[in-house]
């Protein structure tokens, strides 16, 4: 009896645990196949250059660190663009505070706004202006050297 309750307790915990996981995947998911959302999914590889001639070992390194890239936009055109787009932002700001995640970056230049948010696993780049909103999520292992290579322009988003 104490096997059966044991065992059905560890799966009420798995499942109680993997419902509660929140995941950049399932935000991906949701606005991929909607036609006025631009979606990119690239393998690292094809993606992370970097921006010196001479690809040294440590860009090479910093680069192998990363996983995932992914990428959505709405152009906006209308007001129901205009609905899509403040959607996709709070669902991204729900994220972000779920995942306890820092913000390392605010700029607000004229209309336009750049917030990076991270954590030991994740990037995610927020660009708002009023024509266009884009979303830039990196997975891997985001260590300090890894952020200053991105924000220093040492590997690019190509």
């Amino acid at each position: 009896m104490k096997k059966i309750i044991l065992i059905l307790a560890g799966l009420w915990l798995s499942i109680s645990m993997f419902a509660q996981k929140k995941d950049f995947i399932n935000i991906f998911n949701k606005y991929e196949n909607i036609d006025r959302v631009s979606v990119v999914s690239i393998s690292p590889g094809l993606v992370f250059s970097s921006n010196k001639s001479d690809e040294n070992n440590e860009t090479s390194e910093i680069v192998k660190q990363l996983k995932l890239l992914k990428i959505l936009s709405v152009s906006i055109e209308n007001e129901s663009d205009k609905a899509l787009s403040e959607k996709l932002i709070k669902d991204v700001k729900n994220y972000v505070s779920s995942r306890d995640m820092h913000e390392l970056m605010y700029v607000k230049d004229k209309n336009e706004i750049v917030r990076i948010h991270n954590s030991k696993d994740e990037l995610i780049f927020l660009l708002l202006d009023e024509d266009e909103t884009s979303v830039i999520y990196i997975r891997g292992n985001i260590t300090k050297t890894v952020t200053d290579a991105v924000l220093d322009g040492t590997i690019s988003i190509n």
